[in-house]
């Protein structure tokens, strides 16, 4: 269409797949200019900005006319490949995320976080205040250390009243005891993010059975004791924190994989049932948690994987609530 009408064209990045002289041929009034723009967009990016602004203005004065195009919500993105299979299409196919809501954190709710006495719950428990929350429990089977002592004075001097529980997730008794605390002397509760977990990695021919135990007792017994005494809690979200070992593997991790892909399926369970779950496969963070003590994040990029800034995972943690997900992996 553009060449019919005498305008310009413009087709970047697949040189290969063009014939300038055949295109010449239709109008010899045509300019065509085949850019292969990996190197340069790679060593001077901010010098495409005045070519990308003088054709975002072409749209705005309608001098150049924006594609037609057929959407399909994110959920039936299937159906678009198909469609776009079947070449029933004129112009392009857009695949539409959910829209975001903002997540809903409560001034008169308490959030439980596990393992939030260190590491990314103690990060996730500093992002809640930060949200407008009041009223946290923060739950770990050792006590805060001297930099948390410090983090939880400045969070209540930000006007959050902390509750710190030193109890085992794994152990039903302990944990109904908290759950009972949270309903008796305080706000209800509003929401779970389980945070808790341990490492201890080893080849297959290394491991045995007391090595998984070890690492599946906060993830497996501990997701599912939260799961059933909160089952009946008006929860506005339930987060797992789960590992892209589970959907990708990882060397030396196979009870770490086997552990979180429970609480993937968990999530799904809970979903299926009416009740809200949220599971996230995160890749390696860097600065914080148990991967970076262990210098994971260097490890991970000799297989080509980037590491999460604190930052990053934080807005990752705020879109998949704000979209519902019930399983995301962040990587």
């Amino acid at each position: 269409s553009a060449l019919a009408a005498g305008g310009r064209f413009l087709e970047i990045g697949k040189a290969e797949l063009w014939e300038p002289e055949r295109v010449a041929a239709v109008r010899d009034d045509v300019t065509y200019h085949a850019i292969d723009l990996a190197g340069p967009l790679s060593r001077e990016p901010a010098a495409f900005r005045p070519v990308l602004a003088d054709l975002l203005g072409q749209f705005s004065h309608g001098e150049l006319q924006v594609l037609p195009s057929t959407s399909f919500p994110l959920e039936r993105a299937v159906d678009a490949f198909r469609y776009m299979a079947q070449a029933r299409h004129i112009g392009k196919i857009v695949v539409v995320p959910p829209a975001r809501s903002r997540v809903g954190i409560r001034p008169d709710g308490t959030y439980l976080v596990t393992g939030g006495l260190r590491g990314l719950g103690l990060l996730v428990a500093e992002w809640l205040v930060g949200q407008g929350a009041r009223h946290l429990t923060l739950m770990g089977r050792r006590g805060p250390t001297g930099e948390a002592e410090r983090l939880l004075g400045e969070l209540g001097r930000r006007g959050a009243a902390i509750r710190v529980e030193q109890a085992d997730v794994s152990q039903e008794e302990a944990l109904a005891a908290v759950i009972r605390r949270i309903t008796t002397e305080g706000p209800p509760l509003r929401g779970v993010v389980h945070s808790a977990g341990v490492l201890d990695d080893g080849v297959i021919l290394q491991q045995d059975w007391s090595r998984f135990a070890g690492v599946m007792a906060p993830k497996v017994q501990g997701s599912w004791n939260l799961h059933r005494l909160t089952a009946d809690a008006p929860l506005d979200f339930f987060v797992l924190f789960s590992s892209a070992a589970a959907v990708l593997g990882s060397p030396g991790q196979g009870n770490h994989a086997a552990a979180n892909a429970f609480l993937d399926a968990l999530a799904h369970h809970r979903h299926a049932r009416g009740l809200p779950a949220s599971s996230i496969n995160w890749g390696v963070w860097s600065e914080i948690g148990a991967a970076a003590d262990r210098g994971v994040p260097g490890r991970a990029t000799l297989q080509g994987l980037g590491s999460l800034s604190p930052d990053q995972g934080l807005e990752a943690l705020e879109r998949v609530l704000g979209v519902h997900s019930v399983q995301t992996a962040v990587i």
